[in-house]
Order: structure tokens, then sequence, then C-alpha cells
């Protein structure tokens, strides 16, 4: 069984997921913020979304079925080194490179992971496309993020009979984060005008929360 599951899904090989959860607009504050303050009169306001969650046995729409008899589950540290090795993350829509609206390696993206999963932030210049995404933003038609990867480390668990066999997902490589119109994951959600983390911070000044950045 597990081999042939390896064939299926060899490690190393391009994988998109697409996550439900609103994708939603802010503006980029010039402190603390890490875009660059000569960018900022091009900047048409910022998205904002969880690209991806990590597994809770407790949520059932952090398991993804990938098949009838398989279901996929994204485990805590999975991100941890991409982000760490500074991987140039793009910023996608739809997850097509002709639509480009950042990328890590330029300042214009960030992503960090927290308890919940793969955050990101993208400034958006004045470019047809940005304009295009924002529009669909924020008519409702897209209200959802992805993102696209190549595995390092997974493993195989066999459902014995009572369920489906699992995937589970321990380590890969980022390609990129991407606002889209066809959700898969179904527990990801979001606080329109602000980023994932705002609501913590601002619920408990006093204590620090830590996050790793790309």
């Amino acid at each position: 069984m597990h081999d042939d599951y390896e064939k299926r899904f060899p490690a190393g090989a391009t994988e998109r997921r697409l996550t439900l959860g609103q994708v939603w607009l802010g503006k980029p504050k010039r402190a603390g913020c890490v875009f660059r303050d000569e960018d900022i009169d091009l900047q048409m306001g910022s998205i904002c979304g969880y690209a991806a969650v990590y597994f809770d046995p407790a949520d059932k729409g952090t398991q993804y079925e990938l098949y009838d008899d398989l279901s996929e589950r994204i485990m805590p540290g999975a991100f941890d080194r991409a982000l760490r090795e500074g991987q140039d993350i793009l910023c996608l829509w739809n997850h097509n490179p002709d639509f480009l609206l950042g990328r890590t390696g330029s300042g214009t993206t960030r992503c960090y992971v927290d308890k919940r999963g793969l955050a990101y932030q993208t400034t958006l210049n004045d470019t047809t496309t940005a304009r295009d995404v924002l529009a669909h933003i924020k008519r409702g038609d897209c209200d959802g993020s992805s993102f696209a990867f190549r595995v390092i480390k997974q493993a195989f668990i066999d459902g014995q009979g009572d369920g489906p066999d699992i995937r589970e997902i321990y380590d890969v490589d980022l390609l990129d984060v991407s606002p889209c119109a066809s959700p898969a994951y179904k527990s990801t959600s979001a606080k329109a005008g602000s980023s994932p983390r705002s609501k913590r911070k601002n619920k408990n000044r006093s204590k620090k929360t830590y996050f790793r950045y790309a």
C-alpha cells in the first residue's frame, strides 16, 4: 500500500492545495511594516490570508480528502525549514505565474507560521492583475487561499479498514501562496482589515508571540 502511494505522490513533485477561508483587504502601516517606505505611494493596500492550516483532530476541516480512500494532513512544522531558509515564495493569482502579485524575495510578500498554519500578507502594486484581484475579493467572488509546494518528507498511515488511509506531510519546499477561486481545505478563516495575528496581539498585549518569517 505504501509503495503505491509513494509512486502516486513522489517526493519533489509540485503540488497545489486550495484552502477555504476569506482573503481580506487591509492598509499596510508604516510603523513596523516589512515593506519599504518608497513603495508606500505605489500600494493599493494589502491582501492577507491563511494559505494552509495544520491538522487538528478536533477540526474535520483540517483534513483534505485527496481520494475516497486517502486523506491528507499538513503537520505542524511542515513550513519551518522553508521559512528558515528564506525561500523565495511567490504570491500569485490562482497559481498562475503570469499573474504575479508579490514575492518574499522582493519584500512585497511576507509569510509566517503560527499555531494555526501558514499565513501570508502581500502589498499590492497598481497593476491590472492587482486591480482585478481586489475587485474579485471585494465582491466576494474570491474568498479562499492556496499554496503550492514540493514534498520533502511525508508518511502514509494505513486506515486499517476503519477509515481512509492518511498522508501526513512533515516538510515541504514552498513555491507560492495564492488567493484563489476554488477552495478545498475548509478550516481557515480570516478577519477583515487586519493580519491573522492582530486579534491575538490586541487581546493580550503583555504576552509575546513569536513567528517565523520569510
